[in-house]
């Protein structure tokens, strides 16, 4: 068996020589469809190439982009098969620019900062000179139908800023207003514009980081980028263009012209899976009268360029026949029997893992089970394997049978932002809390002359309409409010005793419960245990495994839970965070830590259907490991739940996953 680590872009480079795809029957009457002279009307066919199951596809359009020069769109039916077909030519050493969508499908008011971002980046590329439009482009219908500025309006909105030149901050942030930015205490995310003072951030959508612009009596002092994450500056920049147009809207009430008709007119325009994008195009024609106009432009700016289709069922050219690899979903104990079989029906077999420690897992599994001769196991991924006469392409996922595919890369650009201590954190009918009079209710800042100068004050409302001005110097007095029933709480009155007698009673109970975790911390702190000691490789294995890159926090509260493991007291560790940032993976690294140290692991949860879940999520991140799992809930028969016990009394269970049922006697 061979195994190389490296790139996916380089592993799929091998995985077809070209020669195979030259040979197969109908390329050339392909090639000879696209070429200049030919002139597909409204009255031809389009030619259908036909057989290309799962990431197949990618590869033939990869092959043709490679042996013709014209721009390339892809269409697909959704935005997420975009992003697998995006992917896939990457894998297939073809670099692909995606047009998102607004993210907004049937409310037109729900665009994404980002989405919007890209969209106006690609719509700049497409009208600007022939040598920065991208080769291919990988779009859904729903993005090309959806609008975008009018060339007008894209070259109106470029901002030129000098140093020194004049600059009039009112008149350009009611320019920026007037494009729908939204004005924010701070620019974190595309689409928001700041003012304080004599400092303007500017975020604009079609640029990668914002910008800080400071004037001084009516001149542009200095500019530079900076960061939204912490507010600090990036490059000092003397002179920049920069473009303000924003969000063109939605398909019923948006303004500008569709996507669609800034496709360059050579363009080849390649439907993935027609079927599935004729039923999208059905859906969304019944949504509104505009969707039916956008899709009769759509139809009208289609026939004016060459069209091919890829689809998976039989089509008038079927250069290549190419199967599914979903025989092959049969688990990790009888993959290496299904390999040997294939490698002796084709030529080559190429498993792809997703990271090298998955890769090199699996390789001594398969070296464990005796080997599979001529097998190439390879780091990469796609989105789905599949086989040709004389090779079969999979991943090592699709082999275990985990259904769907974990892509590491994909990911949306997302902007953190820390916390301000300062009144740019608080908006205009925010729930406030004073710390002599109690919950009020902020609307804003008003300047106010005291001591014979001028300053700013944070006006909070009390009970019964009572106003109180706050200096902003006395910011500490004043928090935001942070609890349930925001928007059902009476205000207090200003100099009532209620809201000191309150503070009272919650630092007598502050006092009880403090008192009490001391004891039970001290309690846990005199106990001393084995330190769990874990085989270092195996678990650097299971570690790399994961098909994401750790997060900051989580890989600063792995390191966290590492050293709580192999120290002498028993763990105490409460981690909190929102649902999708990683919780559950750290869980399971704990767990496997434990158990590959000799121990066992019970995992409690609250509910069946939790149970069940997470029994799915330990069963797939672990299907490679030597790990065995159980469930213990309602849904477990009564014969399979007196099965697990006896296999818990055995100790031949590893981890048990199961609501309190977990805790009763037996």
């Amino acid at each position: 068996m061979e195994t190389t680590s490296s790139a996916t872009e380089q592993v799929v480079e091998r995985v077809l020589d070209p020669a195979i795809l030259d040979e197969a029957s109908g390329l050339d009457a392909i090639l000879a469809l696209l070429e200049p002279a030919t002139q597909q009307g409204a009255d031809q066919p389009t030619p259908i190439l036909g057989n290309l199951w799962g990431s197949s596809q990618a590869l033939m359009l990869a092959h043709l982009a490679g042996r013709h020069g014209s721009p390339w769109v892809a269409v697909t039916s959704s935005e997420a098969e975009a992003d697998r077909f995006r992917d896939d030519l990457a894998a297939f050493g073809l670099g692909a620019a995606l047009f998102p969508d607004r993210e907004g499908a049937t409310i037109d008011t729900s665009a994404n900062p980002a989405s919007v971002r890209g969209r106006l980046q690609i719509a700049r590329r497409l009208i600007g000179p022939e040598e920065e439009r991208p080769p291919i482009l990988v779009a859904s219908l729903l993005a090309l139908l959806q609008p975008v500025p009018l060339l007008a309006d894209l070259e109106r909105d470029l901002l030129t800023l000098r140093v020194g030149e004049l600059l009039r901050s009112d008149q350009l942030l009611d320019r920026l207003i007037a494009a729908n930015y939204r004005r924010t205490p701070l620019a974190e995310a595309p689409g928001e514009v700041s003012l304080r003072g004599d400092i303007m951030d500017i975020f604009p959508y079609a640029a990668d980081l914002p910008l800080r612009i400071e004037s001084f009596d009516g001149a542009l002092e200095s500019l530079r980028s900076f960061d939204p994450a912490d507010q600090r500056s990036v490059e000092v920049i003397n002179e920049t263009q920069v473009c303000l147009s924003g969000d063109a809207g939605g398909i019923r009430r948006g303004a500008g012209v569709a996507a669609a008709t800034l496709l360059p007119a050579d363009c080849t325009v390649v439907y993935i899976e027609p079927l599935r994008v004729a039923e999208q195009a059905e859906t969304l024609g019944i949504q509104s009268p505009a969707h039916e106009r956008a899709l009769r432009i759509w139809a009208r700016e289609l026939t004016k360029r060459r069209r091919l289709d890829l689809q998976s069922l039989p089509g008038t050219l079927n250069p290549v026949d190419t199967r599914s690899v979903q025989s092959l979903a049969v688990g990790m104990k009888e993959v290496p029997a299904a390999l040997r079989t294939v490698t002796a029906q084709v030529t080559r077999v190429l498993v792809l893992c997703q990271t090298e420690a998955e890769e090199h897992r699996f390789s001594e599994l398969i070296a464990a089970a005796g080997g599979v001769p001529g097998l190439e196991v390879r780091t990469g991924s796609v989105a789905r394997g599949f086989r040709l006469p004389e090779m079969v392409l999979v991943n090592h996922r699709e082999l275990t049978g985990i259904s769907g595919r974990r892509r590491a890369s994909t990911r949306r650009p997302t902007y953190r932002v820390k916390a301000i201590q300062s009144f740019f954190d608080l908006k205009v009918s925010d729930l406030v809390v004073h710390a002599a009079h109690g919950l009020a209710r902020y609307l804003g800042l008003k300047r106010l002359e005291r001591s014979g100068a001028e300053e700013e004050h944070l006006h909070l409302i009390f009970a019964d309409e009572v106003s109180l001005f706050v200096p902003v110097s006395r910011i500490d007095l004043v928090q935001r409010y942070i609890g349930s029933g925001a928007g059902k709480l009476p205000l207090d009155r200003l100099g009532a005793s209620n809201f000191r007698k309150r503070k009272e009673r919650v630092e007598r109970g502050l006092f009880d419960l403090a008192a009490e975790l001391i004891e039970v911390q001290a309690r846990r702190a005199a106990r001393r245990r084995t330190p769990w000691s874990p085989e270092a490789e195996l678990v650097e294995d299971m570690v790399g495994s994961f098909p994401f890159v750790d997060t900051d926090d989580q890989h600063q509260v792995d390191g966290e839970i590492t050293r709580d493991l192999a120290g002498p007291r028993p763990m105490d560790r409460l981690l909190c965070g929102d649902v999708g940032f990683g919780k559950t993976e750290l869980a399971v690294r704990a767990a496997f830590r434990v158990v590959s140290a000799g121990g066992k692991v019970a995992v409690l949860v609250p509910t069946t259907i939790l149970a069940q879940q997470h029994f799915e999520t330990f069963s797939e991140r672990l299907a490679d490991f030597p790990v065995e799992i159980a469930l213990l809930c309602r849904y477990v028969s009564p014969r399979d739940t007196r099965a697990t016990l006896e296999r818990i009394a055995a100790g031949r269970v590893d981890i048990l996953i199961g609501t309190p049922r977990i805790l009763s006697k037996d």
